[in-house]
């Protein structure tokens, strides 16, 4: 009887081989697994690496969760790209550990240069992309010599769903977590973003609309903004 060769295919990251399946199938074989999932491990210990500020970094990945679930039809956002933006919202103060200015760019840098299991090669370089991109301030050419990998149009794709994290991040103004939740309505013409505090989150409205031009780009609609007090049963 002829035998049909089946072609199978297995993508590791760049270091798996040791720390995965030589691990897993070979020297702890019969052992519980260390961890129940790599890319989670990883991404603990860079947090805890550079002192990341986890108390705003959930604020944030809140926030890109919900603003990832209203636009997903708007921008066809996949499962994987959702994964990406909240790996983005939990790193994307790398950075700081450098310092404050330009820490979007410090940051890309760092995540660039990470090991981060459970991330190919190109997922690791859109989360860089769009921790770069987490700020007003435009990215400067550094990322060039990626766009042959990555292909110009999918670049241009980052850059429309970095408008997430960017929105995300001026909704916890200044780490206080004032701004508790977020409600988005949709209509022909604009979103609107209910925002619930208790607090003055002033600040953090001024921030957000600094992205009104760039979300009207990206987008093709209004973004608009209302403030709802929350009541004390809230609290």
């Amino acid at each position: 009887m002829p035998t049909q060769s089946i072609k199978k295919s297995l993508i590791i990251c760049v270091y798996g081989l040791r720390e995965g399946f030589l691990y897993r199938d070979i020297l702890f074989k019969d052992k519980p697994h260390i961890v129940d999932s790599a890319l989670e491990h990883s991404i603990e210990n860079i947090t805890k690496k550079y002192t990341l500020e986890k108390v705003h970094a959930n604020h944030v990945r809140y926030f890109v969760l919900e603003l990832s679930d209203a636009l997903e039809e708007e921008l066809c956002i996949s499962k994987k790209e959702k994964e990406l933006l909240d790996i983005a919202a939990r790193l994307h103060d790398l950075g700081m550990h450098v310092n404050y200015y330009n820490h979007h760019i410090h940051g890309m840098h760092l995540m660039l240069v990470e090991r981060i299991a459970g991330l190919s090669n190109k997922d690791q370089l859109c989360v860089a992309f769009l921790i770069g991109n987490h700020r007003k301030l435009d990215l400067p050419g550094f990322f060039e010599i990626y766009r042959n990998y990555l292909g110009k149009e999918y670049v241009k794709r980052l850059k429309r769903l970095s408008i997430i994290l960017k929105l995300a991040e001026q909704m916890d103004k200044g780490e206080n977590g004032f701004i508790r939740t977020v409600e988005i309505i949709k209509d022909n013409s604009s979103y609107t973003l209910i925002l619930n505090s208790d607090k003055n989150i002033s600040a953090s409205v001024r921030s957000i609309l600094q992205y009104k031009a760039l979300f009207k780009k990206y987008l093709g609609k209004e973004l608009r903004i209302e403030c709802r007090a929350m009541t004390s049963s809230y609290r």
